[in-house]
């Protein structure tokens, strides 16, 4: 008697690659029932230093919006004011984001000003407290994390100054108070913990990660499996072994995953070993997509720089995100970064560096949304069950005083967040202000795991609002 595809799935259990494979079964299973409401929702949040300027992700024709002294010169609304954002161009530096505008938001104008800090905020930034280096209560990706875990409850990335550096517990992700969360530093130990350590002696060929090629040891099981699915599992199962093949940067064809893989594996590549700053983030984001594909985590944080980092290969020189920091003004430049730029950038200003640097950050952002976009998932794609924040830890400057928090999103979560719109809210001069703490209410909404506000509530607001999500990003 012949299996239905449905018993097929049902029967499967991957004796090698079992964890690799587990949620990625689940959630073929729960398709395969027509259970859509089983399948994940995922996080991943984009922190990044020294400040995520109002002008830098206004739209086109939206500028008037932002005001001074940088760059923009416009007046600040005195009420909320919302724009479909489908019908503006974004930012030069969001460029890369450009076919995702009708699923993205860019949310300007908020506070938090329950935050004290001269630079970052630490764990305050996603916590919405005043609480730099010692967390007094969850923040947003690990309540997130704690209410939504995977295999593993949250993977972090970071992008340290320090290039012999393997994890770290940055200010940034915390499960509650004083547990603080732990990120990778090298990309490389992370490929090797992350997916090597699933792998059997049996299978192992790789030449410089020993005991840590997913891609030999998993082919077996993936032919096997792939006989009982159909055209679009089959399709979902090509991106999932896609994505450790991005991982291993090999050169090698599938040939339909039917035969069997060249006997050695290809050189592990460069970008993983790298000391140059832009090829560790690219490494980063690649794990990221990586381990949300393969089911290994719903919720992931990317620190994409401290301000002590250089960001060598664009073209910057010396300076280090903080002197960046220190160069408001357009032609503007303090002691310091004037004679680097004079040594090294040959006159570069603040606003052009810091548009670089954000452009890499936001084309890393887009080439992740493109990689989840491309996995059929229920009756969409991952990247429709997926939510992307973009941040600073400094709110919108260097030297922060946190009367603007802005945001950019990409990804509804289901459809529980509404897309395709800019917001900018009143800042603090005016009493219809809103806080970041509101913004994370609206994402624990969003989660199915609402709760009464988020973090510490600034009193110079009405606390019922401030209890209440932002209205208008939920659908």
């Amino acid at each position: 008697m012949l299996k239905t595809r449905r018993d097929v799935l049902k029967g499967m259990s991957l004796a090698a690659g079992g964890l690799a494979f587990s949620p990625f079964l689940a959630q073929l299973k729960a398709e395969a029932a027509g259970d859509v409401a089983k399948l994940p929702k995922r996080f991943v949040f984009v922190t990044r230093s020294n400040g995520l300027r109002t002008y830098g992700i206004a739209p086109k024709g939206l500028e008037g919006l932002v005001p001074g002294p940088v760059v923009g010169d416009g007046e600040a609304p005195r009420k909320l004011v919302t724009h479909d954002l489908t019908k503006y161009a974004l930012n030069e530096s969001m460029a890369g984001l450009e076919p995702f505008k009708d699923r993205m938001t860019i949310v300007n104008g908020l506070s938090a000003k329950v935050i004290s800090s001269n630079h970052g905020a630490g764990f305050g930034a996603m916590g919405s407290y005043n609480a730099e280096k010692v967390p007094i209560a969850e923040t947003i990706d690990g309540a997130l994390a704690n209410t939504h875990p995977g295999v593993f409850k949250h993977l972090g990335f970071k992008v340290d100054t320090d290039t012999d550096a393997k994890i770290d517990r940055p200010h940034v992700t915390a499960f509650g108070a004083k547990k603080p969360g732990s990120f990778y530093c090298d990309p490389a130990m992370a490929y090797g913990q992350l997916f090597g350590s699933i792998a059997t002696d049996k299978h192992v060929k790789a030449k410089q990660l020993g005991d840590k090629n997913l891609l030999d040891f998993l082919i077996d099981d993936t032919k096997r499996v792939k006989a009982g699915l159909n055209s679009t599992e089959k399709e979902k199962l090509d991106h999932y072994l896609g994505a450790f093949e991005s991982l291993a940067d090999r050169r090698v064809k599938l040939a339909g995953m039917t035969d069997v893989l060249d006997k050695h594996a290809p050189e592990f590549a460069d970008k993983y070993s790298s000391e140059v700053e832009v090829h560790r983030l690219e490494a980063h984001f690649d794990m990221a997509a990586a381990s949300l594909i393969a089911g290994l985590t719903n919720v992931v944080t990317i620190r994409t720089d401290t301000l002590g980092l250089h960001y060598n290969g664009l073209g910057l020189g010396a300076w280090t995100v903080h002197d960046i920091g220190h160069i408001e003004k357009p032609g503007g430049h303090n002691k310091l970064a004037d004679q680097k730029a004079k040594e090294d950038t040959q006159g570069i200003t603040g606003v052009e560096a810091r548009r670089r640097i954000r452009t890499t950050h936001f084309d890393q952002v887009g080439a992740l949304a493109r990689k989840l976009d491309a996995v059929p998932e229920g009756d969409g794609t991952m990247l429709d069950n997926t939510l992307i924040v973009v941040l600073s830890d400094h709110g919108s400057l260097h030297h922060p005083s946190f009367d603007e928090f802005p945001f950019v999103t990409i990804g509804n979560v289901s459809g529980a967040l509404k897309t395709g719109q800019y917001l900018h809210y009143p800042n603090t001069k005016y009493s219809d202000n809103r806080t970041a703490g509101s913004f994370y209410s609206a994402l624990m909404h969003a989660a199915g795991a609402p709760r009464d506000g988020f973090g510490q509530l600034d009193p110079r607001l009405p606390a019922n609002e401030q209890k209440a999500p932002l209205a208008e990003l939920l659908a």
